[in-house]
């Protein structure tokens, strides 16, 4: 794309970079109407494209093992803080862009994809055994999940979980949560 390329030229050493500025610019540069009208979903495709890249590039850390939680008081459990895995990305987009990765390309068919429909869409990409993996989640998760990185506590993601439904289902659907989150290495550590 020789526009965006002299929009936003290379100002590093490494092409890695170069496409840090693409979703903004399909969604907002002088051409973003063209884009939208060609391919609404160019920008979240451009967003979900580049958290792949930077959860690829993101700092190691050992995952949160299940043992560390068993170590810890039950009484001290309302106050854990978790740390999240570095490589850990949350998107909220406007277009369920996973349909149009190859791998769905491919068990669609052969042919030219369709138009994507609009619809909301959350995301949860990170990197665990040197493979990039994403997952499609509710906003409800991905709102945990941001409250969890923002240092939130147990207690009060168990008190968000209460609102979002029944008060008494909320502490076996936050351990759930937490059973995922720790099985897929979303979870580098604690502080009790």
């Amino acid at each position: 794309m020789k526009v965006y390329l002299l929009a936003h030229p290379s100002r590093s050493f490494t092409l890695r970079d170069v496409g840090g500025s693409l979703a903004d610019y399909l969604a907002e540069g002088p051409l973003a109407d063209t884009f939208r009208r060609r391919c609404a979903h160019a920008a979240d495709l451009a967003r979900f494209e580049w958290a792949l890249v930077e959860a690829f590039d993101a700092a190691d850390a050992p995952a949160l093992e299940r043992d560390a939680l068993a170590a810890v008081p039950s009484a001290r459990w309302a106050e854990l803080r978790f740390a999240l895995a570095p490589s850990l990305r949350l998107l909220s987009l406007s277009h369920p862009v996973h349909e149009r990765l190859p791998a769905a390309d491919a068990r669609a068919g052969a042919g030219a994809p369709g138009p994507l429909s609009a619809r909301p869409t959350h995301y949860r990409v990170w990197r665990r055994d040197e493979s990039v993996r994403w997952k499609e989640i509710d906003a409800g998760e991905r709102a945990l999940l941001e409250a969890a990185r923002a240092g939130v506590p147990f207690g009060a993601l168990c008190e968000r979980l209460a609102e979002d439904g029944p008060e008494d289902d909320a502490a076996p659907r936050a351990v759930a949560l937490l059973e995922r989150w720790i099985a897929a290495g979303l979870l580098a550590g604690l502080d009790a």
